[in-house]
């Protein structure tokens, strides 16, 4: 990989102040130098970044690439009607038809300056888009991902030997209560072996803290520490009923945590206590959820919101898509700007040379691995005019299925 200098540009500093007239060497995907002087090196490419700001890049810690088909179709006013929705209407779909929505939800995340993300399959897409990704291999009780139950000890290993630098692959559960306490025993017992990643809903309803207690006997953070999966690679989604002593555990034991705010919010659901949980000393994380109920794949936007409700300042709401969600993920040299870091990194038009002004800003270019995927506002990984046709073919074949329908009950999460 060639040699590439962003030349004259400003950089976001780890302590979020900005620094201007600095020039970046990036050689073979990583950061080699950050200098107020020249750097002259005649066969690298070169990139005038003068009246933009470089910044990490953004990390999505929870991301349903398969909602998007449902924005402006499914129920809001509660996540049981949402998820009673998506449940029922999946099943029409071909996986043709999902991949097309996974790549239009990752046109919408490079767009938005995101770099890398932590969800369920879309190993296919991500591969194509050229970021990062931890994507689950799902286990649940749902009828919609039987493929994925069958035979998932052997699935799931043939998953992990097409892994690569940018795509791990991690276990996805819905929630405690939605495999049995044998799956359970087994699954903890897989991940420990592959030493792998597991996401998680945790704690999101009232409803899904007592189902759990009723299934498995205790309440679902007990029930974790007791099958030793409290640790630094789970990441716990929502928590918004996590309880004092379940907090300070999963604080004691380097547990991740990531909330999605914005769509937590248009479900009408309680809002997780962020400000509670950065007391204890959690890593926190900012993420979007699915777009059709979080309503966007920008991170900026989403650490706005959270700063604003929270009275987080918008410095500690950076890392939370940044660092933080970098750590989550097992993203070493990520999520800070420094010699040595991973060439992940957005350039964002400079107007008020200030943190507060940058998150009202969408970044116009878009560097993973040293090379841009995105380079002013176009995209440059992924056939962009042609995903946009092909969603658009897929809702209007599917039209009748997403509009009309009476509902029928529930099997579990969407995928």
């Amino acid at each position: 990989m060639s040699d590439f200098l962003i030349q004259n540009c400003s950089i976001l500093e780890p302590d979020a102040s900005i620094s201007s007239g600095k020039n970046i060497l990036i050689s073979n995907g990583k950061i080699k130098t950050i200098a107020v002087q020249p750097i002259d090196i005649p066969s690298a490419g070169v990139f005038d970044g003068l009246g933009f700001v470089a910044t990490p890049s953004f990390i999505n810690a929870h991301f349903h690439l398969g909602e998007t088909l449902f924005r402006g179709f499914a129920p809001l006013d509660t996540l049981d009607n949402y998820i009673r929705f998506t449940s029922r209407k999946l099943r029409y779909f071909t996986e043709s038809d999902y991949e097309t929505v996974c790549q239009k939800s990752l046109l919408e995340a490079i767009k938005s300056g995101t770099s890398a993300i932590m969800g369920a399959r879309g190993w296919s897409a991500v591969k194509k888009s050229g970021i990062r990704g931890v994507l689950g291999y799902p286990l649940m009780n749902s009828s919609k991902l039987t493929e994925f139950r069958e035979g998932f000890d052997d699935k799931l290993k043939e998953q992990i030997a097409k892994d690569s630098d940018k795509i791990k692959t991690c276990v996805w559960i819905h929630s405690v209560g939605s495999i049995s306490r044998e799956e359970w025993i087994k699954v903890a017992q897989i991940i420990k072996d592959n030493n792998l990643f597991l996401t998680l809903h945790v704690a999101e309803t009232k409803e899904q803290v007592v189902d759990s207690k009723t299934k498995v006997g205790c309440s679902e953070i007990e029930f974790l520490d007791r099958l030793n999966l409290l640790n630094d690679k789970l990441n716990i989604v929502h928590g918004a009923f996590l309880t004092d002593s379940e907090l300070k555990l999963i604080a004691k034991y380097n547990t991740n945590v990531a909330v999605c705010p914005l769509s937590s919010y248009s479900l009408n659901q309680k809002l997780p206590d962020i400000s509670k949980m950065v007391d204890y000393g959690i890593n926190v994380s900012l993420a979007t959820d699915g777009l059709a109920t979080g309503g966007t794949a920008s991170l900026l936007d989403v650490a706005s919101f959270a700063s604003a409700n929270y009275n987080l300042p918008n410095s500690v709401a950076f890392k939370m898509i940044t660092s933080n969600p970098a750590k989550t993920m097992g993203l070493n040299s990520f999520g800070d700007l420094k010699e040595g870091s991973i060439a992940d990194i957005c350039l964002i038009k400079n107007k008020g040379h200030c943190l507060d002004s940058l998150m009202r800003e969408k970044p116009s270019h878009l560097i993973v691995d040293g090379r841009f995927v995105m380079k002013n506002k176009r995209i440059n990984s992924l056939p962009e005019d042609i995903i946009e046709k092909e969603f658009k073919a897929v809702i209007q074949k599917n039209i009748e299925e997403l509009v009309f329908q009476k509902p029928t009950t529930s099997d579990g999460g969407p995928g």
